[in-house]
């Protein structure tokens, strides 16, 4: 008897546990990985640590993740910020991460339309990167997608990490190739994996 209860006593948790994960999957919509690809231009003073020995030429990729339903941090304009989850920057094969920084996203502005990335690894290591064109958005919104080849050949995706105080050293870098994909969000996991304990137990 009190095997039947426990049983059912698990049963109605696992339901009460499914449908909260479920609900925090919706309030999600998609998680965005936008990863852009490329070579460094140039190499100024005296780089940090674990790039102390970039050079010219070295690969370069900038990787991150974004809430596609991410709020805009600065209302009334016609600048857009959004927050990113995880961003990840390897040059020649050394990589550092960091969950600090926005995309800006500006409509009309001076240079037309812009996507700026801006990161920040330490009080010592930031950077930022950006993209212009024209009419390249409608609005401010967060675009979960860039026909950046548009503008590759007039502006293309520039940037460059740099450590502050300025002068000590800096990385420039070339996009050539970009890549937008659909990564699962971690609620979504969590229920898959869930789903697979259930099925096993009922086996």
């Amino acid at each position: 008897m009190y095997g039947i209860a426990y049983k059912k006593l698990n049963t109605f948790l696992a339901a009460i546990v499914m449908c909260v994960l479920f609900l925090q999957t919706e309030t999600h919509a998609e998680y965005i990985q936008f990863t852009f690809t490329g070579e460094v231009t140039e190499v100024e003073g005296t780089p940090w640590e674990p790039w102390s020995e970039a050079e010219v030429g070295d690969a370069f990729k900038i990787q991150y993740v974004f809430d596609s339903n991410a709020e805009d941090q600065i209302s009334g304009s016609e600048m857009g910020r959004y927050s990113f989850l995880e961003l990840l920057i390897s040059i020649g094969g050394n990589e550092l991460s960091t969950s600090e920084g926005y995309i800006n996203i500006y409509h009309r502005d001076l240079f037309g339309d812009r996507y700026t990335l801006r990161y920040v690894f330490s009080d010592q290591l930031s950077g930022s990167g950006s993209m212009y064109g024209e009419n390249m958005f409608q609005s401010d919104a967060l675009p979960t997608d860039i026909d950046w080849t548009q503008y590759g050949d007039v502006n293309g995706f520039w940037g460059g990490v740099a450590s502050l105080p300025a002068g000590v050293g800096s990385i420039d870098y070339l996009i050539t190739d970009f890549e937008a994909a659909i990564v699962p969000a971690a609620p979504t996991l969590v229920l898959f994996v869930f789903g697979i304990f259930l099925r096993r137990r009922k086996q």
